[in-house]
């Protein structure tokens, strides 16, 4: 009997599939009736028990029923839930895993929306577009039945029943960032160090980056060589193995893809296998710098020095051969070789310089004196004589 109903219980049961991938996909904030739809990326239903909205000031909004796969649900969160100069709404699963927020504000690429209008998420685009508030889908989905009671004939005696174990509940997997970043560049690669404890002992588990300004698709983690974005196959992303003690503490590389905007970017860490996502942290993003051109300096070549005198040449010939003047007898040899080492330049033979005037003419003075001297005494005498 017990068999049976085990049996028509998994029948009638589908398996229940929490799912990381559930976007918010369009909200109104300023209708009278409020609403926020999801959308369902995953090929499987997902129950939303225990599922919750919950804003910025922490007001919290639980959902009921299911998803169908690929599809979206819309949720009507009443009046004056959401604030009309800007909020953020966080979608939370059934563990206490934020799998989805989104923020709005004057001063956001997603602002406060027109009268009568919402935010739509295009996902061809990649963006959020402003359209009419009446635009939302709401697909239906119908929650599983239960397994019916099987009518049991009365037994003369009671069967022994045996008592059904307890189990243990077993402590949620907590993540915690130990080092990170307040700032960096677009495309500039940066890693955040983290801890998880509670884990499955020895057991391999899949990371990935999330985050932007106001999307979790701005971000890009590097594993094995390469760059993987968030809608890339898990399979490409880094895995890491818990220990014996269930805990495993890694870092991982992450960055902001090209040609994003610079601003104040929410960045998490998401584990595929415990649907589980880390905590928000904040990190400035500044626009890409551009890179340096480096202009080569031309080099200057230095003009050489010539040699004025033979003596300094020779010198220099003596100073790189020490033995070679001892080999030369004379001076004739001296210049013997002065000739052929300067290319048998031939020592020009001095001019006589002119005599000067006074060298030539003071010899023939003297002379001229000296015979006037002999001569005086003479004409003197032959005058008086007369």
């Amino acid at each position: 009997m017990l068999l049976l109903l085990l049996i028509l219980y998994f029948v009638f049961l589908p398996r229940t599939v929490y799912a990381a991938d559930v976007d918010i996909t369009a909200f109104s904030p300023l209708t009278t009736d409020e609403w926020v739809q999801i959308t369902n990326n995953t090929s499987e239903r997902i129950i939303l028990e225990n599922w919750k909205f919950i804003d910025s000031s922490n007001t919290q909004k639980s959902l009921t029923g299911c998803i169908e796969a690929g599809k979206s649900r819309t949720f009507q969160t009443g009046t004056s839930w959401l604030n009309n100069d800007g909020d953020t709404i966080s979608l939370v699963n059934s563990t206490g895993g934020n799998v989805a927020s989104i923020s709005y504000a004057k001063d956001l690429s997603i602002g406060i929306p027109a009268a009568g209008m919402a935010w739509y998420y295009n996902k061809d685009s990649l963006t959020w577009q402003e359209g009419a508030s009446t635009n939302y889908v709401d697909n239906t989905c119908t929650m599983p039945t239960s397994a019916p009671t099987q009518a049991t004939s009365p037994s003369p005696t009671q069967p022994t029943t045996t008592p059904t174990p307890t189990n243990t509940p077993k402590p949620t997997p907590a993540i915690s960032i130990e080092t990170f970043p307040s700032t960096a560049s677009v495309m500039q690669s940066f890693a955040m160090r983290f801890t998880v404890s509670n884990l499955s002992p020895d057991t391999e588990y899949t990371f990935k980056a999330i985050g932007g300004l106001n999307d979790k698709e701005s971000m890009e983690t590097y594993n094995s060589g390469s760059w993987y974005g968030y809608r890339d196959a898990w399979d490409n992303h880094p895995k890491f193995k818990s220990g014996s003690d269930g805990k495993l503490t890694q870092s991982i590389s992450m960055r902001v893809k090209d040609a994003q905007e610079a601003g104040e970017y929410k960045v998490q860490i998401r584990i595929k296998e415990i649907d589980k996502d880390s905590d928000i942290k904040y990190i400035s993003i500044k626009s890409r710098e551009p890179t340096a051109t480096i202009t080569p300096t031309s080099s200057h070549t230095p003009t050489p020095t010539p040699e004025d005198e033979e003596g300094d040449f020779f010198a220099d010939q003596e100073s790189d051969n020490p033995d070679l003047l001892a080999s030369l007898d004379t001076v004739n040899d001296v210049d013997s070789y002065n000739d052929q080492i300067l290319g048998a330049v031939a020592t020009p033979t001095p001019t006589p310089a002119p005599k000067s005037f006074s060298s030539s003419v003071f010899p023939l003075v003297l002379m001229i004196t000296g015979a006037l001297l002999l001569i005086t005494p003479l004409v003197i005498t032959k005058i008086k004589g007369v």
